[in-house]
C-alpha cells in the first residue's frame, strides 16, 4: 500500500482485493483525503484504515515532492557500509534550504552502477523529523509501515508496473512544488531534470512576458537533458515524452512541447485520478527499494 502526506491531506492507494497469486494483476484505488494538520490526518487515516480494513497492511510512505533533495554526486571510495556517512560530508554544502544535521542523507546507485566502483550515486536528503511524523501517523492509524521512498523510486515502479521497460521513456511530471523530466532506461531511473515549477510558467497562465519566455526556458532545461540521453546512455534518444491529463488538456502547452523538444507528448492516463495519487499508485502496483 502507498502513502504520501501533504500540507492538505494525504494520498493514499490500496489493492481493492489481495493477490492470490505471485505476478496476479489487482486492482488498486487511490483517493485524496482532504485533512490539513497531523492530528486531523491521523483522525481520517485510522477512521479510513478502520472503514475499509487497512490495518496492519506493509505501507510504504512516498516522500512528497518539493519536501527533500535528491542529489547526484561522484561516488564516495568507502565501503557500502560507510556510503551514507561519507555522502553527509559531500552533500553538506550544495543542499540548499536543509540543515543537512538534522536531516536523513541515504544513497541509492545509478542504474548498472554498484558499490565504490560506480563514479556516480544518487544522494537523497530529507528533514528526519518530517520522515518521523509521518511514519508516526501512519503506525498510529494502525498501518504497517516498512519502508519509505522518494517520488523518483515510487515513479519507477509506476513504469514498471505499466509500462514496457525495455524502452528508454521520458516522464514528465509537473506538481506543485517541483516539476521533474525522469528518464527511464530498462527499468530504471537513468537521468533525472528538476525544472522550474508552478503554473505561472505555463503558457496563458501567467503575465505576457511569462508566456513569450516559457518555452525558451523549457527547452534549455530540456536540450542539456536530450544531449545528456542522446550520446551516453544506451538505447539512444528518449523516444516517448508522457504527461500527465492536466497538461495535456492545456493546447497551447502540449504545441509548445512538441515543436521545441521534437518529440509529440503523450497522455498519460492510467486512470482518472488525483496527480498527487500517481505516486503511491506506483507503489500499489509493485515493489521498491526503500529510502529507509
Amino acid at each position: 500500500m502507498g502513502l504520501s502526506f501533504y500540507d492538505d491531506g494525504f494520498a493514499i492507494a490500496y489493492p481493492k482485493e489481495k493477490r492470490k497469486a505471485a505476478g496476479e494483476a489487482i486492482s488498486v484505488v487511490t483517493e485524496f483525503i482532504v485533512a490539513e494538520g497531523a492530528e486531523a490526518q491521523l483522525q481520517q487515516l485510522d477512521q479510513l484504515a478502520s472503514k475499509l480494513r487497512l490495518r496492519g497492511l506493509p505501507t510504504t510512505i512516498v516522500i512528497r515532492p518539493g519536501s527533500y533533495q535528491l542529489l547526484q554526486v561522484p561516488t564516495p571510495q568507502v565501503d557500502e557500509s560507510e556510503m551514507d556517512a561519507a555522502l553527509r560530508w559531500k552533500v553538506k554544502d550544495l543542499v540548499v534550504g536543509l540543515d543537512v544535521e538534522r536531516s536523513t542523507v541515504r544513497s541509492y546507485p545509478m542504474p548498472g552502477q554498484k558499490g565504490a566502483a560506480a563514479q556516480l550515486t544518487f544522494a537523497v536528503v530529507a528533514d528526519t523529523a518530517m520522515l518521523q511524523r509521518d511514519a508516526e501517523i501512519a503506525n498510529d492509524a494502525g498501518l504497517r509501515v516498512e519502508s519509505i521512498v522518494t517520488t523518483e523510486l515510487s515513479l519507477r515502479s509506476l513504469f514498471a508496473a505499466q509500462l514496457n521497460p525495455a524502452e528508454p521513456y521520458l516522464l514528465m511530471m509537473l506538481f506543485q512544488q517541483k516539476s521533474y523530466l525522469i528518464h527511464m532506461l530498462d527499468g530504471e531511473i537513468y537521468r533525472i531534470r528538476e525544472l522550474n515549477s508552478g503554473e505561472e510558467h505555463l503558457p496563458g497562465s501567467g503575465s505576457g512576458e511569462e508566456d513569450r519566455t516559457w518555452p525558451e526556458r523549457l527547452v534549455d532545461e530540456v536540450s542539456r537533458f536530450f544531449i545528456f540521453c542522446e550520446h551516453n546512455c544506451k538505447g539512444g534518444r528518449a523516444q516517448h515524452l508522457l504527461v500527465p491529463e492536466f497538461i495535456a488538456s492545456m493546447p497551447k502547452v502540449m504545441d509548445a512541447l512538441e515543436d521545441n523538444i521534437g518529440l509529440k507528448p503523450e497522455r498519460f492516463t492510467l486512470c482518472p485520478m488525483d496527480s498527487r495519487c500517481l505516486t503511491v499508485f506506483g507503489i500499489a502496483c509493485g515493489e521498491e527499494e526503500p529510502l529507509v
